[in-house]
């Protein structure tokens, strides 16, 4: 049974969270989160000075420029450093790992390592990478809010398992929130990769509140927001656009299904099939800045491409109706190259396509989107999950 103590103590952390949440959109007075919390200013006024002594809110005042004649108001903002969040993304092409502040800026440099397909062997060298960053920055233990981890789907985020992601065989079943929070001793979080990246293009401020975002590499994964909400299925294990078939009767997938979109569509099944007639093509960048400077065989490959991936996108739209179709990931490499032929041919097939509005672009993360999206996990879980620091 519930205690009224313990209702009042939820309540309290989930106006402190909402309050937080508000700020890290942007700096608020104190009569502007009353107003738009609903909350007295003398509620406001006592969590403000709660939150600005325990050192994750600090006064600051808009530049002159910015405001009328007369007295500058004073604002509310974080503590950037206040505390730090580690990103961790495990890819099939390597692993990267990061810090970021408040703010989801990534502090200095990242620390790239190559592919290990031991998992036992990479999680030391990930977790001795993590250490190695915060000693460079000088964080001890305590001033690091929480690990966030991505990976390919599918994977159980609640208990923080990979499952069974195809093409990624030694990593099957591997308990990655334990061995990792073993290793560290910190909080670790997990989440699929392409979730982790459509979360991050909302809190980048994102225009749209309903869109896809294709993360295109060897593999493809699918972040989708709807009105405003990561959506990843009842056991958060949906949203694998990768593994749904363009070809019923097509190539078999690891997967156990035939004709996946992957197995087509990815930048590492396009570069497959292209350098059966061009070996020298040995990146996928090496591809992409050949069509863009009007090589008629990559810039057909390129077509094939946005044809394999129009079919799942109008599926999708047709579905779900978006707002917009977001590119991240290895094909967003001159990526407009790709969207360009990927709009024209999905507009083509799209249902209604005289009353309905399809944008397409580039991801909006620009600087280490995955750790910035890796470490985004860990920071969700302070303004939105299970983090008490306070």
């Amino acid at each position: 049974m519930t205690t009224l103590g313990s209702n009042k103590d939820t309540m309290k952390l989930e106006n402190r969270r909402q309050v937080l949440g508000l700020i890290r959109q942007g700096p608020r007075s104190r009569a502007g989160l009353a107003k738009e919390t609903g909350l007295s200013q003398a509620a406001i006024g006592n969590m403000v000075a709660s939150l600005a002594e325990e050192g994750i809110l600090q006064e600051i005042q808009k530049a002159p420029e910015e405001t009328l004649p007369g007295r500058r108001p004073i604002l509310l903002d974080l503590v950037p450093r206040w505390k730090t969040g580690v990103g961790i993304s495990i890819d099939r092409e390597g692993f990267e790992v990061g810090l970021l502040d408040l703010r989801g800026s990534v502090l200095g440099d990242t620390i790239l390592l190559p592919y290990q397909a031991h998992p036992q062997t990479a999680l030391d060298a990930i977790s001795q990478g993590v250490r190695s960053l915060l000693e460079r920055h000088a964080l001890p233990p305590e001033k690091v809010l929480g690990v966030g981890v991505i990976a390919p789907g599918p994977v159980d985020s609640q208990r923080g398992k990979l499952l069974n992601p195809p093409r990624f065989d030694p990593w099957h079943g591997l308990a990655l929130k334990e061995e990792l929070s073993r290793r560290l001793e910190m909080p670790v979080y997990v989440e699929h990769n392409a979730s982790a990246m459509a979360r991050a293009e909302l809190e980048l401020g994102s225009p749209y509140r309903s869109f896809a975002l294709l993360l295109i590499n060897d593999g493809i994964g699918l972040g989708l927001a709807l009105e405003g909400k990561i959506f990843t299925g009842s056991h958060g294990l949906g949203c694998e656009l990768g593994h749904t078939s363009i070809d019923f009767q097509g190539r078999p997938c690891s997967c156990g299904n035939r004709g996946c979109l992957e197995l087509y569509a990815s930048t590492g099944a396009i570069l497959y099939d292209a350098r059966r007639v061009r070996p020298e093509l040995s990146t996928w960048e090496s591809l992409v800045d050949a069509a863009w400077n009007g090589d008629a065989f990559c810039d057909g490959m390129l077509e094939l491409q946005a044809e394999y991936l129009a079919a799942s996108v109008t599926n999708l739209n047709n579905l779900l109706e978006l707002e917009a179709i977001l590119l991240a990931g290895t094909a967003a490499y001159r990526g407009e190259l790709l969207l360009e032929k990927l709009q024209r041919q999905t507009e083509q097939r799209l249902l209604s396509k005289n009353t309905r509005s399809l944008s397409f672009q580039l991801s909006r993360s620009k600087d280490h989107p995955s750790v910035r999206a890796a470490g985004a996990v860990a920071l969700h879980q302070l303004f939105h999950g299970e983090l008490f620091p306070f």
